[in-house]
């Protein structure tokens, strides 16, 4: 085991963690995981309160209705291909307090919500009980896909918005040429200190070969292997990302200690600082694109070009006007990323 110099903050989760470990380093992907889903302590389990200015962050739909409109008008084009009965499945995963779907039901008019079945799926709890308030009865809302997609047939188009950041990552760094997960412990003073796993990590061994030494990355091992799993599901259906991040390169040209950060009240934190409120913060990274569209295909899955959120506004907001003049939209625009995923 190979120690290093940063120490990690201790909390209450932390030292639970490491004292179920019996003295054994347990995994920064573990750690994370717990700090999110815990049944007891995790943030989107039990201690998130809201998204946007009275939560610890925002989302776009609450800075702009562009995503919304666009989102609509992707619907409206893309029915027709995973669609043949009268009314088709639209579902949002992980959709915040609503507000995208209640911008995209207002976006498809009175007399076009007909054609459509609107299913949300979540497992906050504490955001699913604001979704029933904002959404009412006329959405449906699901603990999982699988359910969502049985009663379905396997057919419909999915969005994703900012949801595949919310799955913990795998994080890995470059020793000595060979990548090695990053690992958390208790050294012999009594302080959290990360250190580097014994087994080798080949993910990354021959996708970055321009890493340099000491470069730490997040690998979303996690959600591809929804992805996978989800795809044996899915007879005739598309799934839209959307999220920040980038390629592999555009992510980590510039960023060799990687991209982790937590949201806190609006306070961004990164790096080990990250983890000093474990349970109460939201913990992310960003989506790294290039490995989400290598294992989709892998996994079956029809990969189309990866776009800037821009690029899709463009697309689908051509007949309403184009962009207004929003410079948080545009900062959003430039480094969010869209990506289609067909299974037909």
């Amino acid at each position: 085991m190979e120690w290093l110099q940063e120490t990690v903050p201790w909390s209450s989760l932390l030292r639970r963690l490491l004292d179920a470990s019996g003295g054994n380093p347990i995994s920064l992907r573990d750690v994370i995981t717990a700090g999110l889903y815990d049944p007891d302590d995790g943030y989107y389990t039990k201690n998130i309160r809201t998204v946007g200015i009275r939560g610890d962050f925002t989302t776009t739909p609450q800075l702009s209705k562009r995503l919304g409109q666009s989102v609509a008008n992707w619907l409206r084009s893309q029915r027709k291909s995973v669609c043949t009965s009268a009314r088709c499945n639209y579902f949002e995963l992980g959709a915040g307090t609503g507000e995208l779907m209640r911008q995209v039901m207002k976006n498809l008019g009175m007399f076009s919500r007909w054609r459509w079945h609107f299913s949300v799926v979540d497992i906050s709890g504490p955001l699913k009980n604001i979704q029933k308030k904002n959404l009412g009865d006329s959405v449906k809302i699901y603990p999982e896909l699988e359910g969502a997609l049985a009663e379905a047939g396997g057919r419909g188009l999915i969005l994703g918005n900012e949801f595949a950041d919310a799955f913990p990552p795998t994080v890995a760094q470059l020793h000595e040429g060979k990548w090695h997960e990053l690992m958390l412990a208790q050294d012999a003073d009594g302080v959290a200190r990360f250190c580097l796993g014994d087994r080798e990590f080949a993910d990354y061994a021959d996708f970055f070969p321009a890493a340099r030494e000491g470069q730490r990355i997040e690998v979303p091992r996690d959600f591809c292997e929804w992805l996978k799993c989800t795809r044996s599901f899915l007879k005739r259906a598309i799934i839209l990302l959307i999220d920040y991040g980038g390629t592999t390169e555009e992510i980590y040209a510039k960023r060799k200690h990687g991209t982790l950060r937590s949201y806190s009240f609006h306070q961004r934190v990164d790096g080990a600082c990250a983890l000093a409120r474990l349970g109460k913060c939201d913990i992310t990274c960003d989506v790294d694109f290039s490995y989400v569209a290598r294992q989709a295909a892998s996994a079956g899955y029809q990969v189309g070009p990866l776009k800037t959120l821009s690029a899709f506004f463009s697309e689908h907001l051509r007949h309403d006007g184009g962009m207004e003049d929003e410079p948080a939209l545009h900062v959003i625009g430039k480094n969010f990323r869209c990506l289609e995923l067909r299974a037909c």
